[in-house]
This record gives structure tokens, C-alpha cells and sequence, in this order.
């Protein structure tokens, strides 16, 4: 706020100036005219100033630094881009000023425009009015009503900082099945211009220069309410963006005719339509552009393009872009990638494909339009108006609207109006009845409408429930279930049912049958015979077939998309005010009439339509509607009603009847884990159930979306048996509307029931195969009696054999199936197959049931894996022994296959951080999607999928689920299209656990000391390895390679420390930036890790226990060094390890032959001194010094010491550089160059003592001048640390002049991560995939954590939570790479004695350790044969399988960056 207080104050005063001084540029003098202003500006604009302004870029794309670095001319939100978690008037005003700050900031201070598309109310906003779409507005025919909305939408924006609305819609749709019907006024073009001016005048006010007025945008330019059917080129579409095919004479009459009265009345902007017109996309129409609109009809404000637009104009972008601008598309909304057009156009101005003479008009225009707004003068919103959004004078006005938009079409029998005070009973149903997000339609807080249930408003039924009295017994079900307190129907007086369609937007709205759905007319039947009278209310974005609900109703009111104020459609109902609406559109009688030629539209007979434009009845005045309503009737198709064949009802099996089987003999299932099958049982398949009386059976009630109405699919029962030849099963589901026979084939989208088995022997597979199939029945086979003629589907369906009889029960239907148990399964007691059983239901439309048995399918997984079933254990009746039901444990480790299409964080999101998920490789176009809680099955937010983009680093089509908005603690599962995701949290507690697990890594790495159960656990503890090392010398010998080595005459005690990876070397260059990282995580974070804190053997002392397990390796460190009095005294020897690779899987020795005396063999050795040894010690034991200073005074000294003479002993052996070393049985680490090393000795020391040497050290470097991690993909590793030493600098405040640069180019450095996160498909904050590329994740968000430090910047706080998402699920594998965490997780790493065979005394990968993970150039065998590896993406180039080092390694220095991240979260988030 001080910031944007004093940019006003420069603004003040450089205008009070100007009548002082004449050296104060024209363009800020505001009595100037407009143009002359322009022209001042323009010359003094660079190319670059000149281009951000015909940038218009989406908020999620650009941040405010970017606006000002690149001067961007305009910002937009598109629908749902709202602010993230404050989706409030003052967080849409911080969020749009901090934007205009930006701008402002510039040399020039060019304000930035906001735009959105208001196209109902401000409607992206969370609390503001929500008016009715333009359908219902048209049918007011009231263009001073819809002027006033036009105003309050105005002060409602202005009130969020924004000054410009992409509306009015001057469409004129000539084909109602175009899902952006809605948005038009009518089909009428003179209505059209008449309303849509009075919405432009509105929104402008008197004067677009005052502070209480927005600009409107005119759109879409030209044509777009004509596109032909069959020609939209959406893979989904219909005629959305497609052809307008139609003669220049009728574009004009129909068409354009409102942009004229538009631009005559003052419109200063236009948006281009997605369309195209004489096989040219309107973006590159150069004629109707600049001949017509701009030449012809003389528009002289600027052009703008739709989302994207411009990029079809042509195949290529480069040429799309110069196009559209040549064609007169003066701003671009990009609206993500700005600086691919920035760039291009820049390249398009150098060749000369676009003049200079084309960007200065394109300028101009923009500027000339800002001037005209008095954008200059009031570039920020106005805080006044906060207190009128949503205020109750602006809802009087929408509930105004939507009384007048109503249209009866329909009123006989006295239906209507209702009466408040009588004793009558209320019945009402229907979805719509109780649902704002469906009264309010698409572009409702979200761009699809969905997931704004909980919108501020009235709904219909809150407003009916209110009106009554409580003479009147009144009464809302859904699904239309009405019944006494003892279970029995009731009977109403009057009905009211509210129906139509969910919401939509653009293409998805694109429809061939515009018709009220089945479901509704189920309903609809259902309540005309448990009524009198019968009242119908449609929500609907356009006219629908509803012939056959109009005849049954005894009124019927189009109520279209009313908005947020519910209670304008009881104010009529109610007879408080008259019906007033008039059809903006012709009313279909079928499908078949579409489109309408209006030139011949019959008015006779039924070949006209239902009902005709204007048509509306009134309370006053019902005779219209004679004529029309004799016609619905006697044209209505005689339904044909089919004689259902008799069905007999099958009982349902009972535990007490007479019975095949001895109860005594059965064994109870264990539910959602092992069903017992009994045999030998003599069940005979014949569709009766009376032969599984007394065979226990399974009840299911939960899965990914369950039922609150039990009648309706709100269980299932199932059961299995055996006769030792064949396996039967039952299963029955209560289901009072049975739908089936609506979707083909998709059975799973309707009622069906679904049986799995596996009879592969082999209960872990993860994928189908010979023996393993899934076959899904469904209620339209109910009197088939062909038990071998079923209409069935599944996977492997065919492979089952199986018969069955589908049948009915009392209140719902039924299956019995018989298998035949496949060659090769032995029927034995004990034996075990693979089962699983789920059931869908529908209670009209799609899929909106689904139950699960098996409790390790969390996720609507088992059409893709077999390892979710549950067990069917085989029990012979009569055998005493009960046998167990488990999966044998494999000697192997088991490697998970299947890849769920949802991508996510496995373990959760933090409430106020970017939640976001990835569906992969699912279509070209955006898919909707819900959030479920995982415990109830409700749905409580939805959304959309952002548009799909090629990720090049896995080869993937990703779309991207934001639902970051919804922060309320819980667990829950993201369904996309059919697909549920794994069970994740919401909540801040989520990694707590994981701050310890992965610092206990470290403990159960440790060498040298036993591992005792009461600190290591059970599966953990071993003895202690290689207390041999208190006595190793140096190598000496010829090497295989050829080389001698000289050894040395000294033995050192270089036991303790921890195993460095995999294998058992101990590695001081890989320790160093490990053993750095938690000291560095410590001096920030002391409280991190309390004493006792992580149970190992130290705990108890009074100090952290991360101090406790640094101190392990610090002692080794120190002990590697060269002892005083011998040749390269103070060195450092560079490692430790046995000149052989130990053997696979193998505890690590507690002696071993170390061979000093170099016999013929293998022998464990120090290898020579080296450099970055050296300065590794330096480094860490100058951070010990100063840390342990106060807490261990000897050990700080001691500390000191070895850092001094290890620094001066690398300055006096410069190029000791560690390459080849003998043997093979460890890594070489070499690294050829060392001033990163010296750098960061040389900090660590400075920091510790002030000492002016290596002030002057550092200086020597390139390193104090320039962040090491400047334009690296990753910032640090054990070969490249000279940004450690620049964070210790930081973190320490250092005084030095330098250090305030490096702070800049560290946050420049992050600025660089938070790129490649919103660019790379997967977000994560590197596009290179080297050997350890997860450990370049986790080092990168330590550089994000330090820029948060820096600036508060929540977009770096954000940027490391997202990278922890990556690792833990995110990512094109839908694996989480840390151990323990996640429902797929590392379970297989390369790793001596964690090699996953726990019969054999080597336990699984403990909890909390991170996996090297993919690998661009994979080395070891075992990745490289994998089928297909290679040729997948450099992201995909991963195996969990312990043999493949070089994608499933271990280490120390990938686990330490784990530690700092998680802990530095876990705070954060916390505090």
C-alpha cells in the first residue's frame, strides 16, 4: 500500500508540475486531447515498450515483476481466474493493483488494463450479483433494465481494481444447438442491437473517461452467432468457432448490423471472433477488418483477439502472428506464453513482415483508448464501491431481471399462481430446484460453471420454503422420494419440479439432440403420479425438446439461467408480480426442425414449431397460448410403449433358510479384504437364489461416489461359491429408476455390475493377463434366457467362459454367474485367487454411483490393475482348519507397473498452497473434473482442466486440475472424467512425519556402530559394519588399469561416518555438501530437530538431534585428514572403500580384511588427498566451528584447526585433482575444477572468523560476484558448490558489498525455477533429467527457500511446495519417489542391505528416502534393457528395480536437500 500511495503521489505531482515546467512530457497532461497525448507517447516508446503493449497475458502466466520488466499493456483473468485462496473484492483489488503497481513502476508509467469477462455480473467473483445470461435478458425485452445491470456490473468490477469487460455478446445465434446460445440475446438481430448497446452504454456510463465507468468489448467480430453445424474445428465441437457460411449480403444484414450501432454509440474496443468467413479465420480476415470495420464503418478504438485466437490464423505461429497483426489485431491474448510472442513479433518487425507503420497504429489505438478511459488519471480501483458488491440494492435489481426474463409457456388447471397460506402438501424435486451453480449456468465463478453449489444467492427452494406458511406441509427431494414417517409414498397437492441442463461454456455446450434428458423426464413422470397439479421450471441455456414433459405438466415456465436470485422466479410463481417475458428465441418441437430458415418457418400445423419468437402467456392474458399448446398435444409422437415381458422377482437368498450347506461348516468373510469360498457346493445356475440360503454373502456401501438414497443403488450383496468345476457368484443392487441402454457400450457410465477375477496364481501382477479378467453385466439383459447370450463387456471379458441369468428382485435387479476354473489353477483348501467386485448406478444421465469391494482399490483402479483385488479364499466344508488369507511373500521384490492416468501429490497439499494435478495423455481438449471427499463421497468442488499442452520432457499431453482454491482440511480424491485419483490430504500437517523419517536415513546409514532395536527398530537393526576402518593405510600397488601407486607409511582410525549410497564407500566430496546441508538446515532452523527428536543413541543429551547425527559424519571428516608430520599433511583423502564392489543384497561386514599388506585380493583403502577434499573439510568444519562454539568448546576448536590447515593445505596443493583411482569398487567423484570449492572454504571461513585471507580468497574466485547457481538448471551438487558458500553468506547477513548481489541473482536465480515451473507440463524446477535429477529438484527449492527468506515472495514458498509435489506423485510416472509416502512409492532402490527380501534379512527402503530418479542417459543394465525406456521421455527414463544405480540409487546428498526442504515447510506452514 505505501508503494502504491507514493506511485499516486509521483502521479500528482508530475501532473501539478506540468503548468510549472515545460520539461514535463505532454502525454501525462491530462487536459491534453487524446491524440496529441498519444503521439507524445509513442515517440518516446522503444520497440520493446511498444510490444508489451499489444501483450495481453493471463494472470497465472505473468507475474507483476514481469509486467514491468517486459511493460505489458494488459493483464486479463480468464473464467475461474480468480485470486488464489482469496477469492474476495479485496483480493481480486490487491491482486489487479499489485499489477498496475508494476506497471506504474516503469519508466514511462503506462498503465495496465485488467480485463475479464463479466459477462453476467461480475461473475468470477465470489460474492457479487449474478445476473441472468443474456437468454433471459433478451426475453425482457427491458433495455433500461439491462442498462442499469450494466452499471452496477461496472461498480462491482471497478470495486476489484478492473476496468474493462469483455462484453456485451452482439452474436446472433441462428442455430440454438451452438453452446454459446445463451450468451446471445436472441436470434433476432434488431433485439440483439437494441440490448447489447444498452449493456455497451451501461458499462461506459455517460463518460468512458469517468472513474465509475469500464470499457465494454463489443464481441465476437464477425459472424460467430452463424457457424454451420458440423463444421467447429473443437475435437468436441459442433459449430462453436466454425464456418459462417453464409453470403457477404446476409453477414451484413444479420451480423454485423449491431457493431455499426455499437461503434456509432461509442464502442473503443472489439474482440475478434474464433470464426472464420469465406474459409478464413476472422483473426487473419484482413477485408472485414481493416476494410470493413476499421475503413468501412470507421472504428477507431483497438482490436483484441479472443484466448489464443490468434495463433489459428495460420499453421505456423510466426505466421499466425504476422497475419493477424497485418490483418488489424492491434492486442494479442496470448494469453500464457508472452514471451514467444513478444519475440516473435520482435523477429517479424527484423525482416520487415511487420512494419513499424502496423505496431505504431496497433500502439496508438491501445494508448489512445487508455487516455480516453482517464486510465492515466485513475489507474487503481475504487475502494468505495467494496461495500456494493453483492449489496442487497444491487440483488433487487438482478432479482428484478430474472422476474421479467421468465417465460410461461404454458398455465392451465389454475396451476399458477401458488398459494401462500393453505392447507395443502408441496412436493418438490429436482436437481435444479436447490442448486445455484445450475440456476447460474457457465462463466460462474469458474469458466465451465462448476462447483459454485455453495454460491451466495437464493436458490428456488430456499425462496419457496420461505413463502409458504405453516398451513402448507412443504417438502424437497432430489430425486423425487416422498414418503411418510412409516416409509409409505405420500401424495401431493401440487408439484414443482426444476430441471435442465448442468452448466457449460463454448464448445462443451455444443450439442446435435438440444433436448430435456432422460433423467429429467423419469422425474418429471415420477411426480405427474404422485401430484394433482404439476408445475414444471426449466433451466436451460436455450430452447429444448420438451414436447412430451410440456403435455404432462399443467404449467410450464422457461426460467433459462436465472443467476444467483432465486427468488425472482417465486415472485411470479407466486403471482407478486405478472409474467412479462417474450421467447428471444423459436422453440423447437424436435431436433429435427433444426436449424430454423426463418425466411419459410411454417406457422401451421406440426411442421411449425412448439412455440414462436415473442411467443410468452401471462397471468392477465393466457389466449396465446390456445393455439399452441392443441398443437403440442396432437403432434406429440404416440409413445410407444412396450408390453415388458413378465419378469418374475427372484427372492433374495436368506442365512436362515433351508440351506445346501451346514451353517456351521461356513467361515465368515473378512469384509473388504477375503471373501471364503466355500466348496464343494451343488449351486445350480438357474437364476433362483434359493441354493445360496446360508452361504454368507458381502454388503457394500463404499467406493469413489455412494448413494444418499438406499432405494437407489445405495448398496450391493454379493456372494461366491464353488461346485470344484465352476466358481458362482451373485450379486444384487437395490435400484428403483434402472437406466440402462443410454451410453452403447459404456456400461460402466450406467447401472451395471462388475465381477473381477484373477486365476494367474499370481496375486501381485499389475496388469492383465492369461487367467485375470473383469466382465461387466448390465439390467438390459433382464429376461434373456440364454444364460450364454448375454450383451456383456470387460476387460478380458471373453477369456471368463462365464454364464449367467440376469434377473429382477423386489426393488431392484440381480445377477448369477457361473466360471469355469481355468487349467492350471489347482481347486485345493488354502487356495487363493484374485477377487474383486464393483457396481454402478445412475439414476438418469451418467454414472453418479460407485461402490467398492476391495478396500485396497482406492481409486477405481482395478480395470487397470489386479493388485487391488481383494482375496478369494477356497475353504473345504468340514475342514476344521481355517485357512489364512495372505499373499505369499515373493523372494523378489515386486515392481509396480501401472501408471494412473491422474497425476498428483500422493501424501497432500498444504490449504494455502498451488494444489494441482495432471491428467495425461487423455485428448486434445480441457475435461472436467470433481474433488470427492474420500470419507462421505460427496462432491465438493469442480472445475475444468486447463487447455491441453505437449510436454517434451515426457512426451506427454497433459492438462492440468487447479482446485487450489478449495482449502478445506480433509481427505479427498480427484475424479477426472471416470478416473479417481488416490485418497491425498488437505491439511499442514502433512510432511510432520516425513521431517523425521528422513533424517533418520542418516542414523540407519551409519557405519561403525551397531544398530540396536530400540533406536533402529526391529526390521532395522544390524550389527555394526566395518569397525575394521579404525585402522585403513593408503593403496599401494598397479591398479588394473596400469597404474602404481606409491601408498603411505600411515594408518588412520577412519571408522564411523555413513555409507554413502548403495554401497559401502564413504566419500568426503559426497559428504561434504551432505553433511553442509543439514548444518546449513540447522543454523536456520535450530528448533527443527529437538533433542530426542529422532530416537538414535545420542538423543538425551540437551542438544538437537540433527546436531547429534552431523557430529557422526563430522568426526569422520576429520578423521580422513592427512596427519601432520607426513606428505600433503592437512589434505584430505578423497575416499574410502574395498577395491571390489560388495556383493547383492549383503549386510555390510562388521571386519573385513582391509589387506594392509597388500596381498593378491581385495583389500579396503583411503585413496589419495585431493583438492576438493580438502576444501570440503574447510568448509564443514568451519561451519562446525562456529556452530558447536558455546555447546562444545573443544570439539569447535578442534573443528577450527582442521578447517585452517585444510584451507592453506589446498592453497599449497592447488591441483591435487581427483580423477581415476584404483579399483572398481567405488566411484571416482572427480572434479577437475576446484574454485568453487576454494570459494566455498573460503565463506565458510570468513563467516566463522572474519579473517581478511579469505576475504581476499573469495575475491579470487568468479564466485562472490556472481550466485553459483546463475543460469544452471540446478544450482549446486558435489561437483559444483560454490553456491553453498554464497547461501551461508546470505543466511548470515554478511556485511560484505558483494552479498547484496548475490541476493539479487539468487532471486533472479529462483525467478529462473519459478520459469521452468509454470512451463515445464509437469511443473517442477528443471527441464534437465542428469543422473540424481531429483536431487536437482531438491536443491533448487532450497535456492526457492532463500528467495522466500529474501522477499516474502509467496510465489518461492509455492515454488517449493510444488517441487515436493513433483517428487511425491506429480510427475509422469504418477510414482512417488520417496519411500514410504504415497500409494506407489520407491520400494526397490539401489541399496546393499534395503533390498527388499525381508525373509531373508533384508528389509524394505525405510520411510523418507528420495530416489535419484529419472535419468536422460541411464548407464546401468538393468534401465537400459528395460522394453521401452529408452525411447520414452528423458522424465519416463525410470525403473524401481534395485539393479538400475543410475535411476534408483540412494545417497546421502539426495537425502540431505530432503531433510531441509521438508523441515523448511513443515515450518513454514506452521508457524
Amino acid at each position: 500500500m505505501k508503494i502504491r500511495l507514493l506511485l499516486l503521489f509521483m502521479l500528482l505531482m508530475s501532473f501539478s508540475m506540468v503548468i510549472a515546467q515545460d520539461d514535463i512530457p505532454p502525454y501525462l497532461n491530462p487536459d491534453l486531447p487524446a491524440e496529441e497525448r498519444t503521439a507524445d507517447l509513442l515517440a518516446r516508446m522503444s520497440l520493446d515498450e511498444k510490444i508489451g503493449q499489444m501483450t495481453l497475458a493471463e494472470k497465472n502466466s505473468i507475474t507483476p515483476e514481469a509486467v514491468a520488466q517486459y511493460a505489458i499493456g494488459a493483464v486479463l483473468s480468464g473464467g475461474g481466474g480468480y485470486p488464489t485462496g482469496n477469492n474476495t473484492p479485496e483480493g481480486w483489488m490487491e491482486m489487479v493493483h499489485a499489477y498496475q503497481d508494476a506497471a506504474l513502476s516503469t519508466p514511462l508509467q503506462i498503465p495496465m488494463i485488467y480485463g475479464v469477462d463479466a459477462v453476467h455480473g461480475h461473475s468470477n467473483l465470489y460474492g457479487a450479483v449474478i445476473f441472468p445470461h443474456n437468454i433471459g435478458l433478451g426475453a425482457t425485452r427491458n433495455a433500461e433494465l439491462i442498462k442499469e445491470i450494466g452499471r452496477i456490473t461496472a461498480r462491482e468490477m471497478i470495486a476489484t481494481g478492473i476496468y474493462w469487460d469483455y462484453s456485451p455478446v452482439l452474436a446472433v445465434p441462428q442455430d440454438i444447438r451452438w453452446g454459446r446460445t445463451y450468451e446471445g440475446y436472441g436470434e433476432n438481430t434488431e433485439l440483439v442491437t437494441e440490448l447489447a448497446l444498452a449493456m455497451m452504454l451501461g458499462l461506459q456510463g455517460e463518460d468512458l473517461s469517468s472513474p465509475d465507468s469500464v470499457l465494454a468489448t463489443p464481441k465476437h467480430f464477425v459472424g460467430d452467432g452463424g457457424t454451420a453445424y458440423g463444421t467447429s474445428p473443437q475435437e468436441d465441437g459442433l459449430l462453436d468457432r466454425g464456418l459462417t457460411d453464409v453470403d457477404e449480403a446476409t453477414l451484413r444484414r444479420i451480423h454485423l448490423a449491431p457493431y455499426i450501432e455499437a461503434i456509432n454509440n461509442g464502442a473503443r474496443n472489439i474482440m475478434v471472433s474464433y470464426s472464420s468467413w469465406d474459409g478464413i479465420r476472422m483473426h487473419g480476415q484482413s477485408y472485414l477488418i481493416q476494410d470493413v470495420l476499421i475503413g468501412e464503418l470507421g472504428f477507431e478504438g483497438f482490436i483484441v483477439s479472443d484466448w489464443a485466437g490468434m495463433d489459428d490464423a495460420a499453421p505456423d505461429y510466426y505466421d499466425a502472428m504476422v497475419t493477424s497483426i497485418n490483418a488489424g489485431v492491434d492486442m494479442n491474448m496470448v494469453p500464457y506464453d508472452y514471451l514467444r510472442f513478444i519475440n516473435t513479433v520482435k523477429e517479424a518487425v527484423d525482416k520487415g513482415d511487420i512494419s513499424m507503420e502496423r505496431i505504431d497504429q496497433a500502439v496508438s489505438n491501445i494508448l489512445r483508448v487508455k487516455f480516453e478511459m482517464g486510465l492515466f488519471e485513475h489507474p487503481y480501483g475504487n475502494a468505495d464501491y467494496l461495500a456494493t458488491v453483492g449489496s442487497d440494492e444491487h440483488r433487487a435489481v438482478a432479482r428484478q431481471a430474472v422476474s421479467e426474463s421468465l417465460v410461461l409457456l404454458k398455465n392451465e388447471n389454475s396451476a399458477l399462481p401458488l398459494a401462500r397460506d393453505t392447507e395443502q402438501t408441496i412436493l418438490v424435486a429436482g436437481q435444479g430446484a436447490d442448486n445455484i451453480g445450475m440456476q447460474a449456468g457457465g462463466w460462474t465463478i469458474e469458466w465451465q460453471g462448476v462447483g459454485v453449489d455453495g454460491l451466495p444467492g437464493t436458490t428456488v427452494w430456499d425462496a419457496l420454503e420461505s413463502e409458504f406458511s405453516e398451513n402448507t406441509d412443504v417438502r424437497y427431494d432430489m430425486s423425487g422420494v416422498f414418503n411418510d414417517e412409516n416409509g409409505n409414498p405420500i401424495r401431493g397437492d401440487i408439484g414443482i419440479v426444476v430441471v435442465g441442463e448442468q452448466p457449460y461454456a463454448e464448445w462443451f455446450g455444443d450439442t446435435d439432440n438440444p433436448a430435456l434428458g432422460g433423467r429429467d423426464i423419469r422425474l418429471i413422470r415420477k411426480m405427474r403420479d404422485q401430484v394433482d397439479t404439476l408445475i414444471i421450471v426449466l433451466f436451460s441455456g436455450r430452447p429444448l425438446v420438451i414436447e412430451g414433459a410440456l403435455n404432462m405438466a399443467d404449467a410450464f415456465v422457461a426460467a433459462w439461467l436465472p443467476g444467483s436470485e432465486g427468488a425472482g422466479v417465486t415472485d411470479v410463481l407466486f403471482g407478486d408480480k405478472d409474467f412479462v417475458g417474450k421467447l428471444s428465441y423459436t422453440w423447437q418441437r424436435t431436433v429435427d426442425q433444426l436449424p430454423f430458415d426463418f425466411e419459410t418457418l411454417p406457422t401451421e400445423g406440426c411442421e411449425a414449431p412448439l412455440f414462436p419468437y415473442g411467443y410468452g402467456l401471462s397471468y392477465a392474458d393466457n389466449s396465446e397460448g390456445a393455439k399452441w399448446l392443441e398443437l403440442a398435444v396432437s403432434c406429440a409422437p404416440v409413445e410407444a410403449v412396450e408390453a415388458e415381458p413378465e419378469v418374475a422377482v427372484v427372492a433374495m437368498p436368506s442365512m436362515d433358510g433351508e440351506s445346501l450347506v451346514n451353517p456351521a461348516d461356513m467361515v465368515a468373510h473378512i469384509p473388504e479384504q477375503a471373501m471364503y469360498i466355500p466348496f464343494p457346493v451343488s449351486i445350480t445356475l438357474d437364476g433362483q437364489l434359493n441354493d445360496w440360503n446360508g452361504i454368507p454373502f458381502d454388503v457394500v456401501e463404499k467406493g469413489t461416489m455412494t448413494s444418499t438414497d438406499p432405494t437407489e443403488n445405495g448398496f450391493y450383496q454379493w456372494a461366491l461359491a464353488s461346485d470344484g468345476e465352476n466358481v458362482y457368484i451373485y450379486m444384487l443392487m437395490p435400484d428403483a429408476t434402472i437406466v440402462t441402454g443410454e451410453h452403447g457400450t459404456d456400461f460402466w457410465n450406467e447401472d451395471s455390475m462388475e465381477f473381477y477375477m484373477n486365476f494367474s496364481n499370481d496375486l501381485t501382477r499389475t496388469s492383465f493377463g492369461d487367467g485375470v479378467f473383469q466382465v461387466t453385466i448390465n439390467p438390459g439383459n433382464i429376461g434373456n434366457t440364454d444364460p450364454k447370450a448375454l450383451v456383456f463387456t470387460g476387460v478380458n471379458a471373453s477369456q471368463s467362459n462365464f454364464s449367467a441369468y440376469v434377473f429382477r428382485i423386489e426393488g431392484g435387479w440381480g445377477f448369477e454367474a457361473a466360471v469355469p476354473i481355468p487349467e492350471g489353477f489347482t481347486l485345493e483348501h488354502g487356495a487363493i485367487m484374485g477377487v474383486q467386485t464393483h457396481a454402478n448406478g445412475s439414476s438418469g444421465g451418467g454414472r453418479d454411483v460407485k461402490l467398492i469391494w476391495s478396500a485396497r482399490d482406492t481409486s477405481d483402479t482395478s480395470y487397470q490393475n489386479p493388485s487391488v483385488f481383494g482375496l478369494g479364499v477356497f475353504y473345504e466344508m468340514g475342514n476344521p482348519e481355517i485357512p489364512e488369507a495372505r499373499i505369499d511373500a515373493s523372494a523378489e521384490p515386486i515392481v509396480a507397473e501401472i501408471v494412473p492416468e491422474i497425476s498428483l501429490n500422493q501424501v497432500g497439499y498444504f490449504p494455502n498452497a498451488p494444489h494441482f494435478a495432471v491428467l495425461a495423455n487423455q485428448g486434445n481438449f480441457s475435461t472436467a473434473w470433481s474433488l470427492i471427499n474420500a470419507e462421505t463421497g460427496e462432491m465438493v468442488y469442480a472445475g475444468l482442466t486447463g487447455k491441453p499442452v505437449e510436454d517434451s520432457a515426457s512426451g506427454d499431453t497433459i492438462q492440468i486440475a487447479d482446485f487450489t482454491q478449495f482449502t478445506t482440511p480433509g481427505t479427498y480424491r480427484l475424479m477426472i472424467n471416470s478416473v479417481t485419483s488416490d485418497s491425498f490430504i488437505i491439511g499442514n500437517d502433512i510432511y510432520s512425519q516425513m521431517v523425521i523419517d528422513s533424517a533418520r536415513y542418516f542414523y540407519l546409514n551409519r557405519s561403525g556402530i551397531e544398530l540396536l532395536p530400540q533406536f533402529a527398530g526391529e526390521n532395522y537393526a544390524r550389527p555394526a559394519g566395518h569397525i575394521t576402518d579404525n585402522a585403513v593405510t593408503c593403496y599401494r600397488g598397479t591398479d588394473p588399469q596400469g597404474t602404481t601407486w606409491d601408498g603411505c607409511d600411515y594408518t588412520l582410525n577412519a571408522v564411523g561416518g555413513w555409507y554413502d549410497a548403495g554401497d559401502y564407500g564413504k566419500y568426503v566430496v559426497n559428504g561434504g555438501i551432505s553433511l553442509w546441508t543439514l548444518l546449513n538446515l540447522y543454523e536456520r532452523l535450530p528448533n527443527a530437530y529437538a533433542d530426542s527428536s529422532l530416537n538414535i543413541p545420542e538423543s538425551g543429551n540437551g542438544l538437537s538431534d540433527i546436531l547429534d547425527e552431523s557430529r557422526w559424519q563430522m568426526e569422520w571428516m576429520l578423521s580422513m585428514q592427512v596427519p601432520e608430520g607426513y606428505p600433503q599433511a592437512g589434505m584430505v583423502h578423497h575416499k574410502l572403500h574395498s577395491m571390489e564392489w560388495d556383493g547383492f543384497p549383503a549386510l555390510p561386514p562388521t571386519e573385513f580384511n582391509n589387506n594392509n599388506e597388500f596381498a593378491e585380493g581385495n583389500g579396503r583403502y583411503v585413496f589419495p588427498p585431493s583438492t576438493a577434499a580438502t576444501y570440503n573439510l574447510a568448509a564443514t568444519a568451519a561451519q562446525c566451528a562456529r556452530i558447536w562454539r558455546g555447546i562444545d568448546d573443544a570439539f569447535a576448536e578442534k573443528c577450527l584447526n582442521a578447517a585452517v590447515i585444510a584451507f592453506q593445505a589446498g592453497q599449497t596443493n592447488p591441483i591435487a585433482i581427483a580423477g581415476n583411482t584404483p579399483g572398481i569398487g567405488g566411484g571416482n567423484y572427480d572434479d577437475t575444477d576446484v574454485t568453487d570449492e576454494l570459494f566455498w572454504a573460503a565463506a565458510e571461513l570468513y563467516i566463522t572468523t572474519g579473517d581478511e585471507v579469505y576475504y581476499t580468497a573469495m575475491q579470487s574466485t568468479p564466485y562472490l560476484a556472481s550466485f553459483g547457481g546463475v543460469g544452471k538448471d540446478s544450482a549446486m551438487y558435489w561437483g559444483d558448490t560454490a553456491a553453498l558458500g554464497a547461501l551461508s553468506l546470505i543466511l548470515h547477513n554478511s556485511e560484505l558489498a558483494e552479498v547484496a548481489t548475490l541476493r539479487d541473482q539468487l532471486v533472479a536465480t529462483a525467478d529462473e525455477y519459478i520459469t521452468k515451473i509454470q512451463t515445464e507440463g509437469y511443473r517442477l524446477p528443471i527441464v534437465e533429467y542428469p543422473w540424481g535429477s531429483n536431487s536437482s529438484v531438491l536443491n533448487n527449492a532450497i535456492v526457492l527457500g532463500y528467495a522466500y527468506d529474501i522477499t516474502q515472495n509467496e510465489a518461492y514458498l509455492h515454488g517449493m511446495t510444488e517441487s515436493m509435489d513433483y517428487l511425491l506423485g506429480r510427475n509422469p510416472l504418477a510414482f512417488s519417489y520417496i519411500s514410504g509416502y504415497g500409494v506407489r512409492s520407491l520400494t526397490n532402490p539401489h541399496h546393499r542391505f534395503w533390498s527388499n527380501e525381508p525373509n531373508n534379512g533384508y528389509p524394505r527402503v525405510p520411510a523418507g528416502v528420495v530416489a535419484g530418479g529419472p535419468n536422460s542417459n541411464p548407464t546401468d543394465p538393468v534401465a537400459m534393457q528395460t522394453e521401452g525406456l529408452m525411447e520414452a521421455g528423458a522424465s519416463r527414463r525410470y525403473v524401481d528395480l534395485r539393479g538400475s544405480w543410475s535411476t534408483n540409487e540412494i545417497t546421502i546428498n539426495w537425502n540431505a536437500p530432503l531433510v531441509w526442504v521438508v523441515a523448511y515447510l513443515n515450518d513454514a506452514y506452521n508457524k
